[in-house]
């Protein structure tokens, strides 16, 4: 991360796997599971990224498999897809979990019921992200609730 004219700017490596939604539809095709070691390496690593993204203030807010990318290991991961992420404005919303945004945004099925239901975002709302991509990932399914 740096910022250039008030600009945030993230600089990535190139990520040549495609991504998990890429995975996911082929498994489907293929009548196939993604190995649970597979998947828990691919998590780690986007638990990873998300422990410091928080930690530096910022918000995903569209953790989905479309935007988890991989490497042409097949087993590393990388967190893309900034365009939607919200900086905290101080340490203290951080310490509240809590800031009010301008609007809902983001992927709809993989919103935490608090973002769907208020104005409100926070950090636990990408951990409920990546709890419905564990879910989609183990069993091809999307994850949908009321």
């Amino acid at each position: 991360f740096y910022t250039s004219n008030a600009q945030l700017c993230i600089v990535m490596e190139y990520a040549d796997g495609g991504d998990l939604r890429g995975e996911i539809v082929h498994a489907r095709n293929q009548n196939a599971t993604i190995p649970e070691e597979i998947i828990s390496v691919w998590i780690i690593q986007v638990c990873w990224a998300l422990d410091y993204l928080h930690n530096m203030q910022l918000i995903h807010r569209d953790v989905k498999p479309s935007n988890i990318f991989l490497l042409s290991n097949r087993r590393s991961v990388r967190l893309g897809d900034f365009g939607i992420s919200k900086i905290l404005d101080s340490v203290s919303e951080r310490d509240q979990h809590a800031q009010e945004t301008e609007g809902r945004v983001g992927t709809k099925r993989y919103m935490a019921p608090e973002v769907l239901t208020s104005k409100t975002v926070s950090c636990q709302a990408d951990i409920w992200s990546v709890g419905c991509v564990i879910f989609e990932l183990s069993t091809l399914k999307h994850p949908t609730y009321e």
